[in-house]
């Protein structure tokens, strides 16, 4: 295969759950989630026919990042019930459908990875195999991956804008290029995940900084080049930058196998939809037939 596509599931569950809603079967069970991720994944399908396709999920609960602060996603809604029950048919979905999938069933709540370390860590092991690897998500925090790594080029297909994200998308948004995005992170914190940053350390200054000096650690190499104010926000942040680093960093050490996708069988699919009442996701030949 000329191409190996990570697809961030469970950011593509939520996307599906929020765009169909009000789906739900005669009984008047939820499946907005199973029909919105079927329908997304036929069309990674459709559009990269010659690609290996693998599906990467969180688990359920804390990962190693609660350790590091109690606060890391603390701010963030609990998952709607009707959502939490769509969760194990969209992983049966993907044997179903024949899509192969992972998530981290080896560690413990207190060491358990994210999503997004699995795909790093699928991205690491893998450069070198394919000549391109392209990573299907919504979440900022895997720009930091895209580049050309030997002779490997990872790419991101933004789930929002629904195309290739270039270095130009980047800076434009975070103003700085997608190998800064990490230390980026670490000088002025991440929002959604409720990670605090540096005090006093915003993001102009802190794009301005790196586009300047290259790295955290050039920064501190020129600290006297630097207004007094500024050199007292970075001193203070001395205490909690490592913090910010274990924080922000994606782990590459998960043990990921080989992408073996699964045999998929029409029959099965076809039972699966008609089970869910989700007929418009077959081909018409195949509706006729019930």
């Amino acid at each position: 295969m000329s191409e190996l596509i990570i697809v961030d599931g469970s950011n593509y569950i939520y996307r599906a759950f929020y765009s169909h809603k009000d789906f739900r079967t005669s009984e008047g069970m939820p499946t907005g989630a199973i029909f919105g991720f079927i329908k997304s994944m036929q069309n990674i399908t459709n559009n990269n026919t010659h690609a290996d396709i693998i599906v990467v999920f969180d688990t359920k609960g804390n990962s190693f990042r609660n350790n590091i602060s109690d606060d890391y996603k603390g701010t963030r809604a609990k998952v709607p019930e009707d959502l939490k029950i769509q969760f194990p048919i969209i992983r049966e979905a993907c044997s179903v459908c024949g899509y192969s999938h992972i998530e981290d069933t080896i560690h413990d709540t207190e060491h358990k990875y994210e999503a997004d370390d699995i795909i790093a860590s699928l991205t690491k092991k893998n450069i070198d195999k394919y000549p391109v690897i392209t990573i299907y998500t919504g979440d900022k925090d895997l720009y930091q991956l895209i580049g050309t790594f030997k002779h490997t080029t990872v790419r991101v297909h933004d789930a929002n804008l629904k195309r290739i994200i270039t270095q130009e998308d980047i800076i434009e948004k975070f103003g700085v290029k997608s190998h800064n995005i990490r230390e980026y992170l670490m000088l002025v914190g991440d929002h959604a995940d409720n990670i605090s940053g540096c005090q006093g350390i915003g993001k102009i200054i802190a794009s301005q900084l790196l586009n300047q000096y290259g790295s955290i650690n050039n920064i501190y190499k020129n600290l006297n080049k630097l207004s007094k104010s500024l050199q007292s926000k970075l001193m203070a942040a001395t205490t909690i930058l490592p913090k910010m680093q274990e924080l922000v960093a994606l782990k590459m050490d998960y043990p990921c196998t080989d992408v073996v996708t699964p045999i998929y069988n029409r029959q099965n699919f076809e039972k699966f939809c008609k089970q869910y009442e989700m007929l418009s996701l077959l081909p018409k030949q195949v509706i006729c037939e019930f």
